[in-house]
């Protein structure tokens, strides 16, 4: 009877060490639980600020610039500060409004946290995760 029970747990006692040693060499681990360095985070907000709906639907990609950068008090956290300029005032897809036909500057606000965007914040009004006014 023992030996059947030592057959079966050999089995799983190697896997667990499988996993375990996957996880102490960072491999197989979610980036999430990794970490990021802070030019990773970089990316991942600056690519959050193309892809959100106002700079898609008319901002001038050779204004984006990254402005600012802040440290957190967590680990692997960072506030990324960008500016670029629209061809028009507002925020978000504003297809079929009438528009007012002037260059707009934008301040954008995001924080990534391990990986993630936690919060993205345009202008002080607009919050670009929701994409919707902040009232």
């Amino acid at each position: 009877m023992r030996r059947r029970s030592f057959l079966v747990a050999g089995p799983i006692l190697a896997a667990v060490i499988l996993i375990w040693a996957a996880c102490s060499s960072g491999q197989g681990t979610p980036a999430t639980t990794r970490g990021l360095s802070q030019e990773e985070s970089q990316r991942i907000a600056q690519q959050y600020v193309i892809d959100d709906e106002t700079f898609q639907f008319d901002g001038l990609d050779e204004t984006l610039n990254l402005t600012g950068t802040e440290t957190l008090r967590c680990p692997y956290c960072w506030a990324f500060t960008f500016e670029f300029q629209s061809r028009h005032s507002g925020f978000g897809n504003r297809t079929g409004q009438v528009l007012l036909q002037v260059i707009t500057p934008h301040t954008a606000k995001v924080v990534v946290e391990s990986g993630g965007v936690t919060s993205a914040v345009m202008d002080s009004k607009w919050d670009m995760m929701a994409e919707k006014s902040i009232e």
